[in-house]
Parts: structure tokens; C-alpha cells; sequence
């Protein structure tokens, strides 16, 4: 999981309670995407939408913290996505702290002129900015091993599609599985099993731990280190 997925789930501990026993009995290698996804947790913005209007919808829908990015109102196709990490991208530009892609100079000169003229930018002038997670998509029928081994390579959400169809039907975070399986773990024998062990045993985390010694600014000024 990346910090963001962590950073969420610290904001927004699952409940252990909230059990659903139509779980019961099944194996988790069995389950559909279809099982897991909320499409109320579908968040929809158009090329169009001013980056200004996206990063208010972006604070005001909160988790799973991404927009997605259609061409028009009424399309239920994905053709982007909008998240924190596109807003940073944006602002280091606008502030000066960001370089401009190699080839991405020109485009990159005429967004920068359109934000010191106070025009309006939209989410279609900063599409290409920033390196973007690969936007990965799955049909709502294909079962979740098929999803895992993308969010175990670095993928931190996956845009689900009604079966046979280009429309989307959900979105599926590393941290709406997470909760999932916190939540229904109890149902699934190889899950629940897990939770009785410590995260050294299962071998979770880095073997090697790098830090550095923080020193306050006064200690810099009077030439301490």
C-alpha cells in the first residue's frame, strides 16, 4: 500500500462489526469484483470541469480521494482520472517548483501563461502533467485475483466496467479491499487466519529501515552541524 491508501485508512478505520453474512461459506479466490465495489463511490467530472471546481468536488466526495474524468456529462466512460496527486503536480507548476516534461515543453510554456493571466485551466489543459498511474481496467465479472496482483505491483485503484461494456460500475481502491477484508475476513478461513499472526511473521515491511537524524534550523544557524 502507498501513503496515501495508508494515510485513508488511518482517517477512516473500518469497523470490525459491519459483517455481511452472505460471505459465509464462500472462498475469497471465488469472489467477483462486483461483490466488493460501491458505485456510490463513483465520482464524476468532465474535461471540462476547471481544475478550481475539481479540487473542491475532490475535498467535498473525500475517500477513495480520485475523480473520474469523462468527456461530457451523461458519458459513463472513463477517459481520466483526477486526484491529490494531479492537484500537487499542477501547483509545483503554477509556484515554479516543476520542470516541464521533455516534450512536453510548448504545452507545458502555454499553461503556465494561461495561469499568470488568471485564465480559467481546465482538466483537459493538465491531462498529460505529471507522471499518472497506468489506468487499469477490469469487468465487474472478473473475480478479485485478478485485481490483486495489480494492486501488489503498485496500482492503487482499479476503474471496474459493466461486463461487456466500456461503462463504469466502480472503482476498487487498495483501501476499499482492505476494508473489505476487515470486514468480512471473519467469512474467508485463509484471511481470518491471518489476523492472529504479527506482521514479522508474515515477513510485511522493509528489512532495512534508512533515517535521517532531523536538526532544528537554529543548530544549522549557529554552524553546529
Amino acid at each position: 500500500m502507498g501513503q496515501q491508501a495508508f494515510t485513508d485508512l488511518l482517517n477512516n478505520p473500518p469497523l470490525a462489526h459491519e459483517s455481511d453474512g452472505t460471505f459465509v461459506g464462500r472462498d475469497w479466490k471465488t469472489l467477483k469484483l462486483r461483490d466488493i465495489i460501491d458505485p456510490g463511490l463513483v465520482h464524476w467530472v468532465e474535461l471540462g470541469t476547471s481544475v478550481e471546481d475539481a479540487t473542491a468536488r475532490l475535498i467535498e466526495v473525500g475517500s477513495p480521494n480520485v475523480l473520474l474524468v469523462r468527456r461530457d456529462v451523461g458519458s459513463e466512460v472513463v477517459v481520466g482520472t483526477f486526484d491529490y496527486k494531479d492537484l500537487n503536480a499542477y501547483l509545483l507548476l503554477a509556484v515554479g517548483l516543476a520542470h516541464p516534461v521533455v516534450g512536453m515543453a510548448a504545452s507545458h510554456a502555454e499553461l503556465i501563461r494561461k495561469i499568470k493571466e488568471g485564465k480559467t485551466v481546465y482538466l483537459r489543459d493538465i491531462q498529460e502533467l505529471g507522471q499518472k498511474e497506468e489506468l487499469i481496467e477490469l469487468a465487474d465479472n472478473a473475480e478479485l485475483t485478478e485485481a490483486v496482483p495489480y494492486f501488489g505491483g503498485g496500482v492503487h485503484r482499479i476503474v471496474v466496467t459493466k461486463q461487456g461494456e466500456q461503462a463504469v460500475a466502480g472503482v476498487l481502491t487498495q483501501l476499499r479491499l482492505v476494508r473489505f477484508f476487515w470486514e468480512q475476513g471473519r467469512h474467508f478461513e485463509q484471511v481470518h487466519a491471518l489476523f492472529q499472526q504479527t506482521l514479522h511473521s508474515l515477513g510485511v515491511g522493509p528489512r532495512v529501515v534508512h533515517s535521517i537524524k532531523y536538526v532544528g534550523s537554529e543548530a544549522f544557524r549557529r554552524g553546529l552541524y
